[in-house]
């Protein structure tokens, strides 16, 4: 099995991981393609958060050291596999967006947000996730994202569509209606309500419900 980063002493510097065997995210039988990396890494950086969650609560940590040490733990780990198993692409993160100029001139870049809902991670609130994400010459070609807490992953790739929990995604077009003036009263300004129309039902409901009440 491959080796999964589950623990670290959050009482120091968070990039200081101890990997055990864990069999969660099976070792390939031949080199990762891109969409495989993505999707490992976001597993993998997944099980990092919720490891770390749990033994800082169990600590009795603030919040704010939590928040902290996944962001840098998260970092750490996704900076450390992309210059193991992709050296010569450049690595643009949500958490360091300056360290590798790289990216102005690469044709390949990963674009990374390693802990995405700081606010809900360090409150225990099972809504935040991972981003992987991979672009050649300015394109879109691969995306992995993760939730931690539910163990969601939705994954796409150029060519080969897109996966929810591995089984292929489905597209389904969905019309709101709406009474504008109402919903601006509530705070809701047009594009605000023109991104909530363009969500998926699932997501859209909920939201449109917020303003109903």
């Amino acid at each position: 099995p491959r080796s999964v980063v589950t623990s670290l002493d959050t009482r120091s510097d968070a990039s200081r991981v101890t990997s055990w065997h864990d069999g969660s995210v099976p070792a390939p039988s031949h080199p990762e393609t891109d969409a495989e990396l993505a999707s490992r890494l976001a597993i993998e950086t997944g099980q990092i958060l919720v490891t770390l969650r749990e033994q800082m609560f169990a600590d009795r940590a603030s919040q704010w050291d939590v928040k902290d040490a996944g962001d840098a733990a998260a970092q750490a780990f996704l900076a450390h596999e992309l210059h193991t198993h992709r050296p010569d692409d450049a690595v643009l993160s949500e958490e360091e967006g300056t360290t590798d100029h790289r990216r102005f001139d690469a044709d390949r870049v990963w674009i990374i947000d390693p802990l995405d809902g700081t606010r809900e991670f360090t409150l225990g609130i099972p809504e935040f996730c991972v981003s992987v994400g991979f672009v050649v010459d300015g394109e879109a070609a691969v995306g992995a994202l993760l939730n931690p807490a539910t163990g969601e992953l939705i994954a796409g790739a150029v060519g080969l569509g897109v996966t929810i929990d591995g089984e292929p995604a489905e597209v389904t077009e969905y019309h709101v209606d709406w009474d504008v003036e109402a919903a601006e009263r509530g705070g809701y300004d047009h594009f605000m309500l023109k991104e909530i129309a363009e969500q998926p039902q699932a997501v859209a409901d909920p939201l449109l419900g917020r303003i109903d009440d």
